[in-house]
């Protein structure tokens, strides 16, 4: 047994060794690549546990019972915020998807108006808080924050795009830059001097910083997950990935869970602000720091690396309005938006219901457990029922498992409840795995549709989800607001309507995760045809770049061919059937029906009489001086003394000396001046020097043509030059 065992972990060693840099064979991810998105995920996602603590909505401590603001309030700036994002998405999209370079017009235009609108809210800032109270409190200087927060955003996009994508890709620079700015400000927001404020003042100032924590916070924690949609180009790989790192990357939340409340008892419950003020710029640092292997791994997009995206704002527009995967994922999104509003009731339970805070992180950790094993499961169901059954079939279970949670209530009966919470989140887990699988899916059928990665542009349905979203999440307050709970927190003490209130949690997220499982029904797009798209993405990826090197090549080529003509026409003084050994030595320029060494090296546009068999294109017809019977194709054109660069290959470049001596030494008669034909001879013997690899089978016998023919052509050359 002990051999069995030394040996497999023998075995493992030895795989990890040979897979730490090399991934392998069949898939994209080596192990180390692996091992950083884990560790860099779940210090990325524990900075995003500590933003959901204290963020600015209803369910938050801080916000709510601390700070002491309004739950109509919150939602109403909250909706402000909204609007304001849908006016700047569009620069947003422009931005992304062609990396930071927008045109130069559309630039000039973004300073004028961006330099009008910071001066329209510098002066919004001094009207005082009671105009247009009625709709929320200081309402010009929260038009004025989030106006200032998303002219800065546009620009820091700007800046991160720019100087960083080529190198880094669209989402690593976020996770290198993102980090330190939303650690910092999440640190600062509990040492927000709320005592000392008015509620004005606290509603203002304390919107200011979320605000500005927007411009980093959202991009940077959804990196990680964006990262993992391009980190291998197979769905099954990406699925794997996802979903086994995701029991790495919620490590840290669930320790923050199972700790917050512990260490909070310390420092007054929570409760108390003493508990933010302490544990969360301590859990940042822990955080960020783990945070930075995420910029390890490599993102592969089957994407030409040459390939510059210009992408017009008409244009990327209409391309993801006929992605019909992407209006199945965000009308699903819309409907799944308050899933989440029953999270909270467990805690709350500990807290209101029984009194025992400190008991509420060992709770939320044991139904937490879940995932783990639900995460490794999630490749085996893929296998066995595909895509679309496993998402659709976890997401009715998870519903069922509502109907536990709201008998646990009802009984107050944390047991029951624990186990409903348990089961739900086992089947919650690889729902929310492959919900992330279709989303990268989607992005490449995206590419395949329309050869841009148009990530930037699919946010146009925001335009659609953030009204929608809104009026959905208004159902909560309402029901809310019209069951007692306004301001004051304290009545969840009385356990008549805090039991109403968490039902009404527990009820409107049931609905949510139905609705929202029913449109992924109709997704028909599955792993085989995934892959087919990959495949034919990588032959536009190959056809692109060897276009690119013939688009540079044929550049070159046309850019010395030019040249070429000038000087022929500015120092021909005489082109006849034989050039003078003066003027191949003074003026190497002339190319007559003996090209010059200089020309034969260089640019070799211009082949003359002598011309090598492996060189002629396929459209030569007769080649005066010396001709092979195999360097003719049967649609050929004449060709003269001067060659022009249409009619030959853009490798004519090697044409060796041995090989045309041996042409030129077999058959002098072919060339119209002896004295030339020495001239020529040393000349050979100053080319590459290569031995030209024989590309087919030579012609033994090579015929000289009419004299009257080539003198005609010569005739016919020099008239050309001449007018030139």
């Amino acid at each position: 047994m002990a051999t069995k065992v030394s040996a497999k972990v023998k075995s493992w060693i030895e795989y990890l060794k040979a897979h730490w840099n090399k991934p392998k064979e069949g898939e994209d991810v080596s192990i180390k690549e692996f091992t950083a998105i884990g560790l860099g995920g779940m210090g990325v996602n524990g900075i995003g546990y500590l933003g959901t603590v204290i963020s600015f909505n209803v369910a938050s401590y801080l916000i709510g019972p601390i700070f002491g603001l309004a739950v109509d309030d919150i939602y109403i700036v909250g909706m402000i915020g909204s609007i304001m994002g849908l006016l700047f998405n569009p620069l947003h999209m422009l931005v992304t998807d062609n990396l930071g370079e927008l045109p130069k017009k559309t630039s000039n235009i973004l300073h004028i108006v961006s330099a009008i609108l910071c001066a329209l809210s510098i002066g919004m800032w001094f009207v005082p808080d009671t105009v247009g109270e009625k709709f929320v409190i200081g309402l010009f200087k929260i038009l004025s924050t989030f106006i200032i927060a998303n002219i800065a955003s546009v620009y820091f996009r700007i800046i991160l795009m720019k100087k960083f994508s080529k190198k880094y890709g669209k989402y690593k620079p976020w996770l290198l830059f993102g980090g330190i700015p939303t650690a910092i400000l999440l640190s600062v927001i509990t040492f927000f001097p709320y005592q000392i404020m008015s509620y004005a003042q606290k509603l203002v100032l304390s919107n200011l910083i979320f605000a500005l924590l927007g411009i980093f916070m959202f991009n940077y924690t959804g990196s990680v997950s964006s990262l993992s949609y391009v980190v291998s180009t197979s769905a099954k790989e990406r699925t794997k990935i996802i979903s086994i790192t995701s029991i790495v990357n919620g490590l840290l939340r669930s320790i923050y869970g199972i700790l917050f409340p512990i260490v909070a008892v310390w420092t007054g419950g929570m409760l108390s602000i003493t508990t933010y003020r302490v544990f969360i710029p301590v859990f940042c640092a822990i955080s960020l720091v783990l945070s930075f292997f995420a910029i390890i791994p490599q993102e592969r997009v089957v994407q030409s690396k040459e390939h510059r995206p210009k992408v017009e704002f008409k244009r990327g527009i209409k391309e993801v309005l006929r992605n019909k995967y992407l209006w199945i994922g965000n009308i699903s999104g819309i409907l799944y938006t308050l899933n989440a509003v029953a999270v909270p009731v467990l805690s709350w339970m500990f807290v209101y219901t029984i009194k025992m805070e400190w008991a509420m992180g060992v709770a939320i950790a044991v139904t937490g457990l879940s995932s783990t094993p639900a995460n490794l499961m999630t490749p085996f169901l893929v296998r066995k029922f595909g895509l679309r059954k496993t998402y659709v079939g976890c997401r009715f279970i998870q519903v069922l498992m509502f109907g536990v949670l709201a008998i646990g209530v009802w009984q107050s009966s944390l047991v029951l409840y624990m186990i409903g919470a348990f089961i739900s989140s086992i089947f919650s887990t690889p729902a929310n795995a492959l919900n992330k699988t279709y989303t990268s899916i989607t992005w490449d059928y995206q590419q395949y549709i329309s050869g841009e990665r148009l990530d930037g542009f699919m946010g146009i349905f925001t335009y659609l989800s953030t009204p929608l979203g809104l009026a959905m999440g208004y159902i909560l307050p309402f029901f809310l607001t019209r069951a007692g709970l306004t301001t004051d927190w304290d009545i969840l003490f009385d356990l008549s309507i805090s039991k109403t209130i968490f039902l009404i949690h527990i009820a409107v997220a049931a609905a949510s995760v139905l609705l929202s499982a029913i449109p992924y029904i109709f997704y028909d797009l599955d792993v085989a045809g995934h892959e087919k798209i990959i495949e034919e993405l990588r032959q536009r990826a190959e056809q692109e770049t060897g276009s690119e090197s013939g688009s540079e090549s044929l550049e070159l080529e046309t850019s010395l061919d030019i040249e070429s003509e000038e000087e022929l026409s500015s120092n021909v003084e005489s082109i006849t059937g034989i050039e003078s050994e003066d003027k191949l030595s003074s003026s190497a320029e002339n190319i007559t029906d003996i090209e010059s060494e200089d020309k034969l090296s260089s640019s070799a546009e211009n082949i003359t009489d002598i011309e090598s068999e492996d060189k002629l294109s396929s459209n030569a017809e007769n080649i005066t001086g010396i001709e092979s019977e195999d360097k003719l194709s049967s649609n050929a054109e004449n060709i003269t003394g001067i060659e022009s660069e249409d009619k030959l290959s853009s490798n004519a470049e090697n044409i060796t000396d041995s090989e045309l001596e041996d042409e030129f030494l077999s058959n002098p008669e072919s060339i119209t001046d002896s004295e030339l034909e020495g001239e020529l001879l040393s000349k050979v013997e100053n080319t590459t020097g290569g031995k030209l690899e024989d590309e087919g089978p030579r012609s033994s016998s090579i015929e000289a043509p009419d004299e009257m023919v080539v003198e005609e052509q010569l005739l016919e050359t020099e008239s050309k030059l001449v007018s030139k």
